[in-house]
């Protein structure tokens, strides 16, 4: 199996009960109800997210350094889950999963709003996705290069095997030279 994992300098994590294999069970789909976390409320989909802020979120970090907006929507549109965390009004934090649903989830794009950090609610988020009814069977990954601790936590450990994953993106390709 080939992942992609765009992120430089990162380690890929997988929870400590799936290194070694992954679950293949289906289900069906089913939304998750919005879940409280001290002031927030963590809710399923983008009908109030604000891409704007997303956008400038995502298109700042050293994953996906300038990013466009339509990219970011894309890529949203086109996840297994999107999660968004708000304060009243004010989104404060996102998180998306990319799925099938039945034996892989890659969790992606997690960022919480620098003045709401050290609460707990980028762990808050990552736990609501793990624990969406669709996604009970997965094995999960994601990469990080600089938040272990929020991963630690909920189970997540550098691969067992890392040398049994490889990566690959278009601009990677080597052009044949001319003999």
């Amino acid at each position: 199996m080939a992942l992609s994992v765009p992120l430089r300098g990162s380690r890929v994590l997988v929870p400590r009960a799936y290194i070694g294999s992954f679950k293949s069970l289906g289900g069906i789909a089913r939304n998750m109800s919005p879940r409280n976390h001290l002031e927030y409320v963590i809710e399923e989909g983008t009908r109030r997210v604000n891409w704007s802020r997303v956008h400038g979120w995502l298109s700042s970090s050293y994953w996906s350094p300038g990013i466009t907006r339509e990219h970011v929507e894309r890529a949203a549109r086109h996840s297994a889950l999107v999660l968004g965390a708000f304060r009243e009004e004010e989104q404060v934090g996102y998180l998306r999963v990319i799925s099938d649903k039945t034996r892989f989830a890659y969790l992606c794009d997690v960022w919480v709003e620098t003045d709401h950090r050290r609460r707990g609610l980028a762990r808050a988020m990552v736990r609501c996705a793990m624990e969406h009814p669709d996604f009970s069977t997965v094995g999960w990954v994601l990469a990080t290069a600089d938040a272990h601790a929020v991963y630690a936590p909920l189970g997540f450990a550098p691969l067992k095997e890392p040398q049994h994953w490889m990566g690959y993106k278009p601009s990677d390709r080597h052009e044949p030279t001319a003999a």
